[in-house]
């Protein structure tokens, strides 16, 4: 595999670091857990809340670029009630999973195959979810109107609404942390309790939680732009939107048909902003420039924008990178903030504040499109449908996991496992 083309978690430079503490001759293999809470049941009806679970889920990262998305090799770790963790903390729900580890890290598992036989280690790589989700469980702050809303820096939050590179002297630090945690004043270091996963041997919070470009990108900036352009252009141009609502409805999208966008009306985009789900935004940025370039005049300053945050996305979903695809991405975001400042007059919000760190995030990990909740959230269904069948919600969580270990026992005795990995 070249060294200059990052594909895989294996070529991170954390995982190289990480590597180097067991010897030599012993195979370890990385995992990632995911975290999200979710509801079962209605989440708009008179029960909503009552069952909402928290799950985590676990997945080997090594495995073939196209299997990693199978739902099959999304393991279910660990299931809980959401109020309990409220109600317990996250010590006392995590243990469990910290302590099994650490047993995986030190003393691993024997297989005995007829294509294997010999031990392997199990190394946590990194955690990973959205934004609330991975700061509930890690101890920052959930809210992201506080005064230190990042988990990657100390960037007061009047600050952030306006900045376009990343402040590398406001970066948090190991001795930072440490010294933060002990002096613990919320309002000034945007951290409410000790990280739990650090009770796992050699893992560190500021280097191992990962980023989401679902809910980041796809829910958050790319809603943003595509409202503000949308708005502009509607505004400059006569009939705008009910064009491209019906060039949305007949434009052949070719692969992506599945992922139609759906249209939209110019008083839900002003109070709401455009309503897409992640695979029809994606689609949506994709082929804007299909859709309605031909109205925008040539050389127009605001339609920049829009090709910046195409050639963003472009970049952060590819499957492969060069390495120099760091810095260049690291511009387009400054170029792209900036503009957005410019034209829009608005503020920049949270989401665009954690793509500043994509760049060297990208560094750390591998390709982000890996890291992103969209097929671990895909996950949730089977839960919900196993639920949603039975008419008895006592100790569901049991329930629930009986189910996806029989499931998964079915898939090993019909041998479809060597299928799916």
């Amino acid at each position: 595999m070249c060294d200059t083309i990052l594909m895989n978690f294996f070529q991170s430079s954390l995982w190289k670091n990480k590597i180097e503490e067991h010897d030599k001759n012993q195979i370890v293999l990385p995992i990632f857990l995911f975290f999200d809470d979710y509801e079962v049941g209605n989440p708009l009806g008179s029960h909503s809340g009552i069952h909402k679970l928290g799950a985590v889920y676990l997945t080997v990262p090594c495995i073939p670029i196209h299997r990693q998305a199978s739902l099959n090799n999304i393991f279910l770790t660990l299931l809980f009630h959401s109020s309990d963790r409220q109600k317990f903390g996250n010590n006392i729900i995590f243990r469990p999973l910290i302590d099994e580890l650490n047993y995986l890290k030190e003393t691993g598992i024997e297989i005995n195959t007829a294509k294997f036989e010999g031990n392997i280690k199990f190394e946590l790589g990194l955690i990973v979810g959205d934004n609330i989700g991975v700061h509930s469980i890690t101890g920052f702050v959930e809210s992201f109107s506080s005064n230190y809303p990042c988990r990657m820096c100390k960037i007061k939050k009047e600050d952030m609404r306006k900045q376009c590179y990343v402040d590398m002297t406001l970066q948090r630090s190991w001795e930072q942390y440490t010294s933060d945690v002990s002096e613990g004043d919320v309002t000034r270091i945007g951290i409410k309790e000790a990280c739990v996963w650090h009770d796992v041997k050699s893992f560190k919070v500021l280097y191992q939680v990962g980023v989401d470009i679902m809910h980041d990108l796809l829910e958050g900036v790319c809603k943003y732009d595509m409202s503000f352009l949308i708005f502009y252009y509607d505004n400059d141009l006569k009939l705008f939107l009910e064009v491209i609502n019906d060039r949305m409805v007949n434009f052949d999208y070719g692969p992506d048909k599945g992922s139609k966008p759906s249209v939209s009306n110019i008083e839900n985009i002003r109070k709401h902003g455009i309503r897409q789900s992640a695979s029809e935004m994606t689609t949506l940025v994709r082929y804007f420039g299909l859709l309605i370039g031909d109205f925008i005049p040539r050389n127009d300053p605001v339609w920049y924008l829009y090709i910046l945050l195409r050639q963003i996305l472009d970049l952060i979903t590819s499957l492969s990178l060069q390495k120099g695809s760091c810095e260049f991405l690291q511009s387009l975001v400054a170029e792209h903030h900036n503009l957005y400042l410019k034209y829009s007059n608005l503020c920049l919000k949270p989401k665009y504040h954690l793509m500043l760190h994509y760049h060297t995030l990208l560094k750390k990990f591998e390709p982000l499109v890996f890291l992103w909740s969209i097929r671990f959230e895909a996950k949730h269904r089977i839960s919900k449908i196993s639920a949603n069948t039975s008419s008895n919600r006592c100790n569901i969580c049991k329930t629930l996991a009986i189910k996806h270990q029989l499931q998964l026992n079915d898939m090993f005795l019909k041998g479809t496992s060597s299928n799916a990995i």
